[in-house]
Formats: structure tokens, C-alpha cells, sequence
């Protein structure tokens, strides 16, 4: 890992710039922040300014030297699968997009002694892939595959949002989930679907397959829903008396064994529920199929 000296400190009210040097890699990084009101917004431009094209992959943000103690009661947000509070450092995070390890592009550390929170999301509107990792005492998002510089160029990577209050950490949640509906326009939730009280899930499976016959997930009311297609989806809506049902292992790594070597971080469990890359099964007709059959 490459680090910069501070070249350069410049700030304006509420609105800041650090100009750093990387002489090792003849690069210019130039970190904006600004504040308002409890959130503090930091984005990275980097350029290149030296003769050679120029490889990197920037760490932004990268806090370090978190005080936060266990014997303080201090806990974590782990944004593992659908989530839930744990001991501080308990999950090392990973990357974002795959339910196993960071499944969401927020994450929220504190203590319950004092109810200080120190919480993030990462504004990122192309959902690009990034690894958010806390490995004590630090948050990093790491941004990956590397990027190219011709000489000259430069890159500007997305802003992460740092929150420090007193509160609860549903805020950080509300505050990411309120810009994820200002990026996405989410479709509302059925009031039918709020007030259910009936629910199911489902593997997908392709018909013939060997993992058509293992039982459905703990406390399913329905087994693996086995179908040449996406189009198949309506019979198994109509075979269940749910209301409403989440069918898992959409993605394309989600039908093939573990990815890499064993132990890997790629490589957590036998099969994935999803990938980070979330790309959709072609065995059963891709995003077209899903498309009519959903």
C-alpha cells in the first residue's frame, strides 16, 4: 500500500481540501470535505502527474485508529445478510453485493454507554464494486478492479458520507435508505404487503438439477422451486398459500460450487445467494425470462 504527504491544507467555512503527493507513483490526490450539519462528506480525486500510465486502487475512506472498546459495551452494525448488532469488530465485512459478507453500503459503529455513533454510507449511484471492510482498529472501502491513468489523466471516485451524533443507529440506516430512494425510485410497498403475515421462501433451481431434491431453507413452507425458466414463475406462486415470498439464488455463481480455494474470501459457503456481481442466472433464461415471469 502506497500512502501521500500532505502537500496542502485549504478550507472555506464549512468546506475543506487536503492536497496530497504520491511521489512513488508520480500521482496527485486531493481529498474534498464538507460538512453539514451532522454529515461530513469526503470524495477522492486522484490524477496522474508523471510521464508513464499509472495503475491504482484507492482506499477512500480509510479511518484508522477507531476508539471504540468492548468493555464499553462498544457494538457494530454487521451488514451481514439481512443484518444485525453485534460486538465490535465481530465481522470483518467484505464485498458489498454479496449477502455472506457486506450486503448493504452503510455500516455503523458505537457505544452503548454513551450512545455516540459513528456511522457511514457510501453515495455511490452505480453500485460499482467495492470491498467495505472493519478490521480493528479501521474502516476501509477499497474500490476495485484497479483504475488506469494516461498520463495526465485523473479519476474521482464517490463520496462516502461520515456521521457523528448521539442517537441510534436506525439513523445511519435512515439516512442511507433515504438516499437509496432519491437514486433508485424504488416502487412503493403494497399496503397488502406490510400488513402480511404469511411468508415463505424458496430456492431457485433448474429442473434436473442436482440440488432440486435437498430441503428447502429452515422454516420454508415451500421446496426448491425447480423450473426450465424464469417463466415458470407463476406456478410456484400459485402453489403456495403465502403471501408474500422471497425466492433466493437468482445470481449465476449461485449454481456453481464455492469460487477459489477453500478458505477464501470468495468462497464462504458451498453455494451463493448472491454474488457482488449479480449477474443473473442464464441457465434459466437471464434477466429477459425473470423479467416476464416475475
Amino acid at each position: 500500500m502506497v500512502t501521500g504527504t500532505l502537500a496542502e491544507i485549504s478550507a472555506d467555512g464549512d468546506r475543506a481540501a487536503l492536497k496530497y503527493r504520491v511521489p512513488a507513483s508520480a500521482l496527485l490526490a486531493r481529498v474534498a470535505v464538507e460538512l453539514n450539519g451532522r454529515e461530513c462528506r469526503w470524495t477522492l480525486a486522484v490524477a496522474s502527474d508523471g510521464p508513464n500510465p499509472v495503475e491504482l486502487m484507492a482506499d477512500l475512506p480509510r479511518w484508522e485508529g477507531i476508539n471504540l472498546w468492548r468493555d464499553a459495551g462498544a457494538s457494530m452494525v454487521a451488514m451481514n445478510r439481512g443484518g444485525y448488532v453485534g460486538s465490535i469488530w465481530r465481522h470483518r465485512g467484505g464485498l458489498y453485493g454479496d449477502a455472506f459478507q457486506q450486503s448493504a453500503q452503510f455500516g455503523c459503529l458505537y457505544e452503548r454507554s454513551t450512545a455516540g455513533f459513528l456511522g457511514f454510507y457510501v453515495d455511490d449511484p452505480e453500485f460499482r464494486a467495492k470491498e467495505i471492510l472493519f478490521v480493528e482498529p479501521d474502516i476501509v472501502v477499497r474500490w476495485f478492479p484497479q483504475v488506469g491513468l494516461a498520463p495526465g489523466a485523473s479519476v474521482v471516485f464517490p463520496t462516502t458520507v461520515l456521521m457523528l451524533y448521539d442517537g441510534s443507529w436506525h439513523e445511519t440506516a435512515q439516512a442511507c435508505g433515504g438516499w437509496y430512494r432519491t437514486i433508485v425510485h424504488p416502487d412503493s410497498v403494497p399496503e397488502r404487503v406490510r400488513s402480511s403475515e404469511s411468508d415463505s421462501g424458496a430456492w431457485m433451481e433448474e429442473r434436473g438439477d442436482e440440488y432440486e431434491t435437498r430441503p428447502g431453507p429452515a422454516g420454508a413452507e415451500m421446496p426448491p422451486a425447480a423450473m426450465d425458466s424464469f417463466d415458470d414463475l407463476p406456478t410456484h406462486y400459485q402453489r403456495t398459500l403465502a403471501l408474500t415470498i422471497e425466492f433466493a439464488f437468482l445470481c449465476r455463481q449461485s449454481r456453481v460450487p464455492a469460487l477459489g480455494d477453500e478458505g477464501s474470501p470468495l468462497s464462504p459457503q458451498p453455494r451463493r445467494h448472491t454474488d457482488g456481481w449479480n449477474e443473473i442466472r442464464e441457465d434459466l433464461g437471464g434477466t429477459a425470462a425473470l423479467a416476464r415471469g416475475g
